[in-house]
């Protein structure tokens, strides 16, 4: 299944602007090769979005001459590879993050289950929230983006303890994407379903577009976004590049 048109042409869109290209672009069946703009126009790497069989490929502008001449006459199936990507920027890789699963639901598709007590956190939980740092690995709590200072953020409990946490990133206009990271002792216990939920009712009910990413390869997270109703739209990588010219900085998902 895939998600209403609106909610798609929303979250073309969104990526659109990210990418600093046109929705034409998005929608263009093969590979669409770009310098890096928008939100990227900095970013130290490369990044593609597959929608069907359209794919943005944007890269920095130093290397845009190569990249474009190298996937010349190969297929989509060819160049949206971890293999071909690292072998293509060699010796320039530093990480390849991917192939990362884009996941939205809007209120015809979501379905919410017991949130178990999830609700926003307050200044009294910064101590819970600091272990719950301290359990997770530090790529783990870095990806999430979660801040103390940063709202909303919500949480579920164990008893006394911090069983999973989550926040709302503002994507554009209408996508609020979804961060969710749970205690290592509750995982596979429902604790992290339930944070989602209820942020994604949150998301909803603000009139906005819930978003959901991880790696295609964390099988129970992806089952996690099904389970609540989220449709796949599209698939990412991105590659984070090294010893590249000092005007090309900064960082990306």
């Amino acid at each position: 299944m895939m998600p209403r048109q609106q909610t798609l042409e929303q979250a073309q869109a969104y990526w659109a602007e990210r990418l600093g290209c046109a929705i034409e672009d998005v929608r263009r069946p093969g590979v669409t090769p770009l310098p890096n703009g928008g939100e990227l126009a900095t970013y130290r790497g490369a990044f593609l979005l597959r929608w069907d069989d359209a794919c943005v490929f944007t890269t920095p502008v130093s290397l845009f001459p190569m990249v474009e001449t190298a996937i010349r006459n190969r297929t989509l199936g060819d160049i949206f590879d971890g293999e071909f990507l690292a072998s293509l920027f060699a010796p320039h890789v530093g990480r390849i993050v991917g192939p990362a699963f884009q996941a939205c639901a809007d209120a015809s598709d979501f379905r919410p289950v017991d949130t178990r007590g999830t609700r926003l956190l307050t200044a009294n939980d910064i101590e819970a929230l600091r272990r719950l740092t301290s359990a997770c690995a530090p790529d783990e709590w870095a990806d999430i983006t979660i801040e103390s200072n940063r709202l909303p953020v919500f949480g579920c409990f164990a008893c006394d303890e911090l069983a999973s946490a989550g926040t709302l990133i503002a994507w554009g206009q209408c996508l609020r994407n979804i961060g969710i990271v749970t205690h290592p002792t509750y995982r596979g216990l429902s604790y992290g379903r339930a944070v989602v939920s209820e942020m994604t009712a949150y998301t909803l009910g603000r009139g906005n577009v819930a978003q959901y990413q991880t790696l295609l390869g964390n099988a129970s997270s992806v089952a996690l976004a099904h389970a609540l109703g989220y449709q796949q739209y599209a698939t990412t990588f991105a590659v984070r590049l090294r010893d590249l010219p000092e005007e090309q900085s900064g960082e990306c998902a």
